[in-house]
Parts: structure tokens; sequence; C-alpha cells
């Protein structure tokens, strides 16, 4: 039997997901939810609003499918690929749903919990979809106000109907929005590269700017990275509630965070480093291939004791952990290197043997 304490839906759907969201049979789609959402999610929604509608009309018929004072709506894959047509393939929805609950918009369990069906229930978190379709819309309405003046003229509904449906929110934004209109997510402080597209901009608003905000993208980055050796069952499903989590933690270990951030900077300095060879005028270059034959030529004539020595005292560089092993590898074998870079290394290491004191000994 459902829960008395069971709130009625109609109670939960804020006002724009009240005018964005259809109870009809018909795939009935708004252009305004397909552009701040992209298509395939809003028909997604679309279609999984409809039968959470539909089954709140009758919670006692549906009785079965209440949970923890919750309407879901249980899909085998079969019944997904009809009910939400997005292509012949499942690849369509399994990017849609897991960009969904990323966002803390989807929610989906495994309510039966038998080894014959185990079959997805899903839900909506209507609040976090209301709060993002708010957010998205924002920027529409601040694009249309900041626009030409004869573009001012043009009415909403006028734009939804010569605007193609599914364009992507930031085609839009770039088409009808100038650098200063851009205030959010300010973001100059922050590397987030590394976290998918999707969280990234959710992500920006959350955190705190400056070094500690840093901390905790770089945490959500490592807990991520960590995901990929896990099972499904235990990787992390929504994560930017587990973020919020961690965020209200006091006794917070950052050491996962701060891996990731020393390997930024290595890579960082790595970069800037072949950079510079690239950058390294013509004359020069045709240098190194001169070098490198002397270089190679005095590695091969030093002992194997030598060569140790020889990378033990004048490794100066902090390379890349890849680079270091080629140059160690060309040095102990005495074999050709590929790449400039590795070249560049070896010739300034010999040179280096070559200028010091203990020279004559290798």
């Amino acid at each position: 039997m459902p829960s008395k304490a069971l709130p009625q839906l109609d109670a939960e759907l804020g006002v724009h997901v009240r005018s964005l969201l259809f109870d009809e049979p018909p795939i009935a789609l708004s252009p305004t939810l397909a552009r701040a959402m992209g298509l395939p999610e809003a028909v997604f929604l679309q279609q999984l609003h409809y039968w959470l509608a539909h089954k709140a009309r009758d919670p006692l018929r549906y009785r079965d499918y209440i949970h923890d004072g919750r309407l879901w709506v249980k899909w085998t894959q079969e019944e997904l690929m009809q009910q939400v047509p997005l292509g012949r393939s499942t690849e369509p929805h399994k990017r849609v749903i897991r960009v969904l609950k990323e966002l803390d918009i989807l929610l989906v369990e495994q309510h039966l919990r038998s080894s014959w069906n185990q079959s997805n229930f899903f839900s909506l978190n209507y609040a976090a979809l209301d709060a993002l379709l708010e957010q998205r819309l924002s920027h529409q309405c601040s694009a249309v106000k900041n626009t030409s003046p004869a573009a001012d003229k043009t009415t909403l509904v006028e734009r939804e109907k010569t605007t193609p449906i599914g364009a992507a929110p930031s085609d839009h934004y770039s088409k009808t929005t100038s650098k200063e209109d851009i205030k959010e997510p300010p973001t100059p402080d922050l590397v987030l590269d590394e976290l998918p597209r999707a969280l990234r901009e959710e992500v920006a608003r959350l955190v705190p700017q400056g070094p500690l905000g840093q901390d905790f993208v770089d945490l959500l980055v490592a807990r991520l990275k960590r995901d990929k050796q896990l099972p499904v069952e235990h990787q992390l499903q929504y994560p930017l509630s587990w973020l919020k989590t961690m965020m209200q933690k006091s006794d917070l270990d950052f050491t996962p965070a701060k891996k990731i951030s020393a390997d930024r900077k290595t890579q960082q300095k790595t970069k800037q480093q072949v950079e510079m060879i690239i950058s390294t005028p013509k004359s020069e270059k045709a240098a190194i291939s001169e070098r490198l034959r002397a270089a190679m030529q005095f590695i091969e004539n030093s002992s194997h004791e030598a060569r140790a020595k020889l990378i033990k005292e004048h490794f100066t560089a902090s390379p890349g952990r890849q680079i270091r092993s080629k140059v160690e590898a060309s040095i102990m074998t005495g074999s050709q290197p590929e790449g400039r870079y590795v070249q560049e290394l070896i010739c300034s290491i010999v040179e280096s043997a070559q200028g010091g004191q203990n020279a004559s000994d290798v």
C-alpha cells in the first residue's frame, strides 16, 4: 500500500518543469526543453515524466511502483528502447542515462533485486531538474535581452519556431551572448579539463574558487579515475552528491587530490619543455643530429658501470617518467633514441659529463 506521507506529484513540480513537460501520450516535445538539455535528453525526460504522471493518477493501482515514498517506472532494455526512441542501438540510451545521472536528475535503482529479473526502475529528481532548467534558461533570457535592437523585436516564441530543435546550449549562447554577458561560472582559477564535460559547469558552481576549490575538483577526479578499476555496482552513481558530502567533512583526506595535482604539474612542465624544443630555430635543430652522433659514440665507448654513473650524476632535467625511461634505456643499451626531446636530453647529459671533472673516468 502507498504511504500516506507520499507527496502529490503536482506539489513537487517546479514552475519550469510544469511548463515544459506534458502529461499527454504523444511525444510533444518542448523546443525550449530540447535546447536547454539536448534533444535526446529531452525525449528521455518527457517520456519518463509522462509515465510517472500516469501512475500518479492511480497510486493504488501502481502501489508496487512506490518505493521510499517515490514513484518509479520499471523498464526492461526492450521497453526502454520502445518508450524512448533514440535509435536502433543501446548506446544513445546509455549515454543519456549516464549524463542525467551525473547531473543528479535521473534516479536509477533495481528494486526487485532478483537473479532472474534485474530490470531498472527510473524516477526523476524534479528539484534538481527545475534548478538546472532555471539556471540554463536564465542564460537564454539574458542572451535575448542583450541582442541587437532589431533582434529584440522577436519574441521568445518566434525564436523557438526558427531555432532548430536539439541545438546545443553552448551553440545558442555563443551566437547571442557577448563575453561581458557570460559571468558564470567564474572558473579562471579552476582546472576542470580532467572532469567529464557534463560535470564541469555544475562543479565550478559548487566548489569555491582558489586552491581549496581545486583540491575538491582533484578529489573528484581521483575518485572517478579510481571508479574505472571497480565493478559497476561499486562505482560512483551520483558524483555531485558525493562531492557535496565530501565538502561537508571536517577531516577530509586530500592525499588523492594532491597526487592528481602533482601529476598535472609534471605533465605541464614536460609539455613546456617539449614546446621549447619544438620552437628551437632550425639552425639549432640541425646541430642536434651531429651532437647526438658524438654523444652516442661517447656512450658506446663507456662501460656499463660508467653509463649507470652517467645517468646518476648528470640527469639534471625533470622530464616525464616515460621520457626519462627512454633516455635511461638509450644510455644503458647504447641504442639510437627516437624523439627530438629525448635526443636533446641525451646530448645535454653527455656534454655535461664531458665538461665535468669526472669526464676522464667515464
